[in-house]
């Protein structure tokens, strides 16, 4: 049985592992919220609403969801956009975000693992636009993508946590 992104978004039973990685993304979703930040003025009260309610399922039926952000040093404007700001309302909601920096890292392509089965690969052009992602199933004989799941899950056991800082 094939799954879609989309479908392991909504359905995943236990678990949900991100790797992201890339410097900037440019999601139009985003462009009002990054446009008041860059002006310091009060970002959207919805900001991330869809995102916020898949983690708030999540956590209702004791599922993880956990990110580990690479970051850049100095961090790039969407990088400090998304730890200021954006990821406000998952760690809210019961998303687990942490992050490290991104020298001397082996790896640094973005992915998700659901329910330690489904490994998706996600794949953006130059620009940091969506173009898709790959989807897999984790078996052992795929030693590559089990490696890769195991490399950055001890990273992620390793990295920075992630609070919302008090009144935010």
């Amino acid at each position: 049985m094939r799954h879609s992104l989309a479908e392991l978004l909504e359905g995943f039973e236990d678990s949900a592992f991100r790797v992201e990685a890339r410097p900037t993304y440019s999601v139009p979703a985003e462009a009002v919220a990054l446009s008041r930040f860059k002006k310091e003025e009060p970002l959207p009260q919805n900001l991330n609403a869809d995102w916020v309610r898949t983690v708030q399922e999540a956590c209702k039926r004791d599922a993880e969801v956990q990110r580990l952000r690479v970051l850049s040093d100095p961090p790039t404007f969407y990088e400090r956009f998304e730890t200021e700001a954006a990821y406000r309302p998952g760690i809210t909601a019961g998303e687990e975000i942490r992050t490290i920096p991104r020298r001397d890292l082996e790896d640094t392509e973005d992915f998700w693992v659901f329910d330690r089965t489904w490994f998706v690969t996600m794949q953006y052009n130059e620009n940091g636009e969506f173009l898709g992602a790959r989807v897999e199933r984790l078996r052992l004989w795929r030693r590559p993508l089990w490696k890769r799941a195991k490399y950055w899950r001890r990273k992620f056991d390793r990295a920075n946590p992630m609070r919302c800082p008090v009144g935010a």
